[in-house]
């Protein structure tokens, strides 16, 4: 990376298929934009002249993934409706912020023989892709009603033997404050937090002070800008705001990217 240092991080860079990362980017920048950030066209359309992104974008259109609309009288590629039901929550986690809370848990548990390898494997990769915490043990916990995931889980991969799904209003002896600081990894998911706003300030004063070159240099500093605020949240539960623990620093990171974002849409 050129322009955000990951040497004091500590920790791996969230890294995509090319293909992939563009769906992210693009509807990373439709994020940015329903929050103000004025039109980003020329952005897309600087992402798009380079060859790596263009090639993707074929990739993509050819799957079903993308499409051309218009918009404000644009002809402009967007996202199909199924190529955003499959992308990560970091990608907007605004939505997942403003999530009304119903008051319940929905806990998971397994308990998977050891010569039953893949079903571990799988259960592992739900739990991470939907952010459950670690209560105790194998005892998995997430805020966000989980039935539909969990019965795509029970379709696809057949767990109805090891796991277990249950829905709860609290736990004895634990209010739900107590319950998040136990959960999820606190102290790391801070450091991760703090990082990128230390890098996204030094970058934002480096292009107010010195600009930015030509598309290709625009072109990257988006692309670094998006791996490192999912890097930055990598770890984030991204929980319903009545829930944020105290000195929560998720809305800063995001508001700090789309200054970021806003200086290099001023630039194209």
């Amino acid at each position: 990376m050129n322009w955000f240092d990951s040497s004091g991080f500590g920790g791996s860079l969230v890294k995509d298929r090319v293909s992939d990362f563009l769906l992210i980017l693009f509807e990373g920048m439709a994020s940015h934009a329903r929050y103000g950030i004025p039109d980003l066209n020329r952005v897309r359309e600087d992402v798009l002249a380079e060859e790596r992104y263009r090639r993707a974008a074929r990739r993509l259109e050819e799957r079903g993934m993308v499409a051309y609309i218009t918009r404000n009288g644009t002809r402009v590629l967007d996202l199909t409706p199924e190529a955003r039901a499959g992308l990560p929550w970091d990608v907007d986690p605004e939505r997942r912020w403003k999530v009304r809370w119903n008051g319940a848990w929905y806990v998971m548990s397994y308990d998977v023989p050891e010569k039953e390898c893949h079903d571990r494997v799988v259960l592992r990769t739900f739990l991470k892709r939907h952010r459950f915490g670690l209560l105790h043990r194998s005892v998995w916990i997430t805020p966000f009603d989980c039935r539909a995931w969990y019965k795509d889980l029970q379709v696809a991969a057949g767990v109805n033997d090891v796991a277990y799904l249950m829905s709860v209003k609290g736990f004895v002896g634990m209010d739900h404050e107590r319950v998040v600081d136990q959960a999820w990894p606190w102290d790391r998911i801070d450091r991760a937090h703090r990082w990128y706003l230390e890098q996204a300030e030094s970058v934002s004063e480096r292009v107010r002070s010195h600009g930015l070159g030509d598309r290709t240099e625009r072109v990257n500093l988006l692309a670094e800008n998006a791996v490192a605020l999912r890097t930055a949240l990598a770890l984030d539960p991204l929980l319903p705001q009545r829930l944020h623990p105290r000195g929560y620093l998720g809305p800063a990171i995001l508001e700090a990217s789309r200054e970021l974002v806003r200086l290099i849409a001023q630039a194209a």
